[in-house]
């Protein structure tokens, strides 16, 4: 059980984040910050700049530390008791509340399930959720800060670049220019795909916030919205999103449609009684790796009519034997 983010193995995106972050505050620190033309920008870019280095640590820190888990996984106790249902997990077998849902890759049960975040090696739920927030938005503002300023400098590198070199004649003595130059499209070349990708995360939790959803439950919706399309049906209306999700090219980021497309070309049409046990096994192992299973306790048996005349029949059956034998 994987009980926070720094527990090993780490995840190979996560190591690289850290890499990435180290390459651009020391990189923009010594060829960027320092060179940009006028006391005024440089004193508002470097208040701007280490504010937000300063949130993302502290936020993806506080993120990557903490423990989501359900409380009664672990054999604590919640406040939420008294209001949730409580269900049966059934791969960690324990009692835990209606909203957790179970991440095989931490190996838990996690309160109000929100994703499985790789950069963090940690699960997103309630207790981290609003870390988390804070540092997707200070890594775009981070890399807006250094896009910003790169983009400049190279512009001014590439209409008059006397004061560049000056400038770092001054500051780095054998310094060249070209080294310059190297770095700052070496940023730009990064930071620009981190900053389009993190500005489309922030624009889907803000949809997902405005419509109180969390990412695991707007997978489900939008993958029940697309099975709905595609059988033309009109049932399981109240549980799609109804058209009112977002267009492909800003939720492609959580959402695999490909996946989709496997797990649905693997579906059986069932014909019978038989063909619809089938295919409810076939959607359950397709489900098992995304889907975090819990299972209610089976419903009481209930009298039917059919029940009901077998039972009529056998009191009378014996009835009837007790007469002729008195």
């Amino acid at each position: 059980m994987r009980v926070h983010g720094l527990k090993c193995p780490l995840h190979p995106l996560q190591v690289l984040s850290w890499v990435v972050v180290t390459a651009d505050i020391a990189g923009f620190s010594v060829l960027g910050l320092p060179l940009l033309n006028g006391d005024v920008a440089r004193v508002v870019t470097a208040v701007l700049f280490v504010a937000c280095t300063l949130v993302l640590l502290l936020a993806a820190a506080r993120a990557t530390i903490c423990d989501p888990a359900d409380p009664r996984s672990r054999g604590g106790t919640t406040s939420d008791h008294n209001t949730q249902l409580l269900l049966k997990c059934a791969y960690c077998e324990q009692m835990v509340l209606d909203s957790s849902h179970h991440c095989k890759a931490c190996g838990k049960c996690v309160q109000e399930f929100d994703h499985h975040c790789m950069w963090l090696n940690n699960c997103i739920g309630k207790k981290n959720y609003s870390a988390f927030v804070w540092s997707i938005g200070s890594v775009a503002a981070m890399t807006g800060v250094m896009l910003a300023s790169c983009v400049a400098l190279v512009l001014e590198y590439l209409l008059d670049n006397s004061r560049l070199t000056k400038d770092l004649e001054e500051l780095y003595g054998g310094v060249v220019r070209e080294a310059a130059l190297a770095v700052w499209i070496g940023l730009i070349t990064v930071n620009l795909p981190l900053f389009l990708l993190d500005g489309q995360l922030i624009v889907l939790h803000l949809f997902l916030l405005s419509r109180s959803l969390t990412t695991y439950q707007y997978i489900q919706l939008k993958r029940q919205e697309l099975r709905e399309k595609e059988d033309k049906t009109q049932g399981g209306a109240g549980f799609s999103l109804q058209g009112r999700s977002l267009p492909r090219c800003m939720d492609w980021i959580v959402f695999s449609y490909r996946r989709t497309r496997q797990r649905r070309s693997r579906r059986i049409s069932p014909t019978d009684v038989a063909g619809i046990e089938a295919a409810k096994v076939v959607e359950a192992s397709a489900e098992e790796g995304n889907v975090p299973v819990h299972h209610r306790l089976p419903p009481p048996l209930r009298a039917t009519s059919t029940g009901n005349a077998e039972a009529v029949d056998v009191v009378q059956a014996c009835s009837d034997s007790s007469t002729s034998n008195s």
